[in-house]
């Protein structure tokens, strides 16, 4: 699979708030999913390559650097119900994150569930992700990014949070529209990030699969 849904875990130095505020806008560029890089190119309801069929894509990253945890978790679910997941977790000064990697086919409870929520009006009509200006600087925030796959398209819908900040500051100085957009999709997304969890929280055994990034535009065989 090709590098496309990039979840990432940098350093980020804590001293304290001021003097970190540099750090932080760098970290907050780069850091959840590549996102800035490779969704404002892909943000928008695109042509699904054959060998890139799938259901959904699901990514979710927070960065709190009051308590210097950065965690990034993403899964791609195949038509069949097989599934890849990872979940990345680093914890400041550590210069490495963990990264747990989990391949297993849900049941066909969890499959029609999936099913059922992809399919909601409320989701599929959700405008397309948008971004905010960059680069930031917050203490605090989570976006979460779905990818579904649907009549041949593949949309790209999502949202952000965030805590503190000035007003004239990114995301805080977003327009009002936009952030309507992230407070609707937020709510029309939460059954799909509940199911998300749902996963996360039963019993998997960690996989010997490399790395993927939970990327879909490439080859999605799994074991």
């Amino acid at each position: 699979m090709s590098q496309k849904f990039r979840p990432r875990c940098d350093t980020v130095p804590h001293p304290g708030w001021e003097t970190r505020k540099v750090a932080m806008v760098l970290v907050l560029t780069i850091a959840v999913f590549g996102v800035a890089l490779e969704t404002s190119a892909t943000a928008r309801n695109q042509p699904m390559p054959d060998s890139a069929a799938f259901v959904v894509t699901i990514g979710e990253a927070t960065i709190d650097h009051q308590s210097a945890v950065t965690s990034t978790d993403c899964i791609v679910v195949l038509p069949d119900g097989r599934f890849h997941l990872e979940r990345r977790k680093q914890v400041a000064p550590n210069p490495t994150s963990s990264l747990n990697i989990y391949e297993s086919s849900l049941d066909s409870t969890q499959l029609q569930q999936l099913l059922n929520i992809v399919k909601k009006e409320s989701l599929t009509k959700l405008p397309i992700y948008a971004l905010p200006a960059f680069p930031m600087a917050v203490p605090w925030f989570s976006t979460v990014n779905a990818k579904v796959a649907r009549a041949g398209q593949i949309r790209t819908v999502g949202y952000w949070l965030w805590r503190g900040g000035g007003a004239d500051d990114s995301p805080t100085s977003t327009p009002d529209n936009i952030k309507k957009i992230w407070k609707d999709s937020e709510v029309a997304l939460q059954p799909l990030l509940e199911w998300f969890h749902g996963i996360e929280a039963s019993k998997l055994s960690p996989s010997n699969a490399e790395s993927t990034q939970c990327a879909v535009d490439g080859n999605l065989a799994m074991q």
